[in-house]
């Protein structure tokens, strides 16, 4: 959360009006007077950071969304300007001169591969199926928890 504060207060044109907003979702009640203006708001005292402030917005979904535009996304999720598919058929077309090689980590789909395709298993990689199925059915995998949101 102090990244998305450093963010807003250095490199926000409206700091302010953003700050509203996130306070806007807060219960009037759960606001403490000292942090509902942005002015009042003073990230390099500790306490009001990690007793009022932090704690009052930190299930917010404007900061969460914040976080995620500004810090996540960015670094993690590339976008492309088009989206580009492709079947293994597109792939084996036979406009294409070169050979195709493809890794899908199991041959449980060779059947749905083109006619004219044939699957090459390697030797080492014979045993690959075994080794994720024994993990899949181990002990610690037969239990689920779930959060609750």
């Amino acid at each position: 959360m102090l990244q998305c504060f450093n963010r807003l207060s250095q490199d926000e044109s409206d700091p302010e009006m953003i700050y509203e907003q996130w306070i806007s979702l807060e219960e009037e009640n759960d606001i403490i007077a000292s942090i509902k203006q942005w002015k009042r708001v003073n990230l390099k005292d500790y306490q009001q950071r990690t007793q009022l402030l932090f704690p009052t917005l930190r299930y917010n979904m404007l900061v969460i969304n914040y976080f995620l535009n500004h810090f996540v996304f960015p670094q993690e999720a590339k976008q492309f300007p088009h989206k580009l598919v492709a079947s293994a058929w597109d792939l084996s077309s036979s406009l294409r001169e070169k050979i195709i090689t493809g890794f899908s980590g199991t041959n449980d789909t060779q059947l749905l591969l083109p006619v004219h395709i044939r699957q090459c298993d390697l030797p080492e990689l014979q045993k690959t199926d075994a080794i994720v199925l024994s993990n899949l059915l181990q002990s610690e995998n037969d239990r689920y928890q779930y959060l609750s949101i």
